[in-house]
């Protein structure tokens, strides 16, 4: 019941047609989006800074991705990094956008390894409890129980993340824990551990 609950909150989320904004603290927003190019915030809308810009799941084609790429030009910056949170599902034209990143531009990838995606930092998580984080994201659950299982833990071994994006087929990915009693967002968990860590090394 909870479930289906969090998934008709989701549907209306989406249908309004305006970016999920949420903060993550320490400086980092949450940017989720569900339709190309509407969901892009404009200018002032999400406050400057580190920001995740959540595109799973979210359908492309050539124009949309262009509007994401133009969208990241201006808001991507070494001391203000975007961490792209994508899939499978995720559009093939926007996957070739961020596969087209330079490295340390600021812009990181950040989900599971798959044809034609290689992230910066790689999980693995399995695609239905990727689709009820989502749903939980959009219904606007609490940040602090979708990534519970180490919200007041950063780990300093979280630097070997942070090293040049390997070669295709060499991309390693670190198993998801089991979530426990609820719905663990394994990507987005894993993008708040590159900024800390960012943070922590002084790098941001």
């Amino acid at each position: 019941m909870t479930r289906l609950l969090i998934v008709f909150l989701a549907l209306v989320v989406s249908a309004l047609g305006a970016p999920v904004v949420r903060d993550l603290g320490e400086g980092l927003t949450y940017v989720g989006v569900a339709t190309l190019p509407d969901d892009l915030p404009a200018a002032g809308v999400v406050a400057e800074g580190a920001c995740v810009l959540d595109l799973r799941s979210v359908a492309a084609g050539d124009s949309e991705a262009a509007a994401a790429a133009a969208w990241l030009k201006a808001r991507v910056r070494p001391a203000t990094p975007v961490l792209v949170l994508a899939n499978a599902e995720t559009g093939f034209s926007l996957r070739l956008v961020l596969a087209d990143r330079t490295p340390g531009s600021g812009l990181l990838v950040v989900g599971a390894s798959g044809p034609g995606l290689v992230p910066d930092s790689a999980v693995t998580v399995l695609p239905e409890q990727e689709r009820a984080a989502l749903a939980a994201l959009r219904a606007m659950a609490p940040i602090d129980e979708l990534l519970r299982e180490n919200r007041d833990k950063i780990r300093n071994d979280e630097a070997s993340l942070l090293r040049d994006r390997p070669a295709e087929g060499d991309v390693p990915a670190t198993p998801a824990k089991p979530a426990v009693a609820g719905v663990i967002d394994v990507a987005l968990q894993r993008a708040v551990h590159v900024h800390r860590t960012l943070k922590a090394l002084k790098r941001i």
